[in-house]
């Protein structure tokens, strides 16, 4: 804070009464939000530009007064601001109809998938399965830390008729007594996940719940064909409209902005 310039150092001071904020931290916001913007690419830039010179030419260019053909220089002087408008517009709408097209195409490019990962509870998974399963660290310690399986231990009655308690590593009993820990492929090797998927049968119909990471458009397009005419519903969660959050993007829009659902 010593090192801010004297003009600076007074807006840590002076406070936003209706951001309940300080100026300064008011002004970073703003900058961040003016710098962060989601990029739209339009489906067709030239057509749209045009339509908007011609527009533009005809409401203030073309003013009805200057179309004299009795005066022939006066008319042909119009005439000519007006094709030069035209000419130059056209060269500038194309260059950036041009830049437009390739980002579009690079948008629209295939992107591979970088990663799928399945969840799956024990009762799912074959025994033979079980003890790969035991001896993977990584899997073991998250069960730990989700499930405290290291608290299980035989004689303190925390399960009747348990035969087996938490070990290094996890014995196949030890699993098949808790087979709703849910196994993630995430830590395993692809051997393991395609030896595990191989052993479920319609494995696509059992699954009940998908997360995709990933931009919303490369998304969506992943999941048309398969779930083409079968949403009913979509619930998109807005920021509000608080105005008053730490949000990088805008959330001050009017309600009857927001898409219905």
């Amino acid at each position: 804070m010593e090192q801010l310039p004297v003009e600076y150092k007074e807006l840590t001071k002076e406070v936003d009464e209706k951001n309940h904020t300080t100026l300064l931290l008011r002004h970073l916001t703003t900058y961040t939000e003016k710098n962060r913007c989601d990029y739209f690419i339009h489906k067709d830039l030239k057509g749209f530009l045009l339509r908007e010179m011609d527009f533009y030419i005809k409401n203030e260019i073309l003013v009805i007064d200057d179309i004299d053909t009795t005066d022939t220089k006066k008319f042909l002087s119009h005439l000519a601001v007006i094709k030069a408008v035209k000419a130059v517009g056209k060269s500038i709408i194309t260059l950036m109809a041009q830049l437009e097209e390739y980002q579009k195409k690079l948008w629209l490019k295939k992107k591979k998938v970088a990663s799928a990962d399945f969840l799956v509870t024990l009762d799912h998974i074959p025994a033979s399965l079980y003890e790969e399963i035991g001896q993977n660290d990584k899997q073991r310690e998250e069960w730990v830390k989700l499930y405290a399986i290291d608290k299980v231990k035989l004689g303190k009655g925390e399960i009747p008729g348990m035969k087996a308690e938490y070990s290094v590593p996890l014995t196949p009993q030890f699993l098949k007594e808790n087979e709703t820990l849910v196994v993630d492929t995430a830590y395993f090797s692809s051997e393991f996940k395609h030896k595990l998927l191989a052993s479920i049968d319609h494995f696509d119909e059992q699954c009940n719940g998908l997360m995709i990471s990933s931009e919303n458009f490369q998304a969506l397009n992943l999941l048309r064909e398969k779930f083409a005419e079968q949403v009913k519903c979509v619930y998109i969660d807005p920021p509000y409209n608080t105005g008053g959050d730490d949000f990088v993007y805008k959330d001050n829009y009017q309600e009857s902005s927001w898409l219905p659902t």
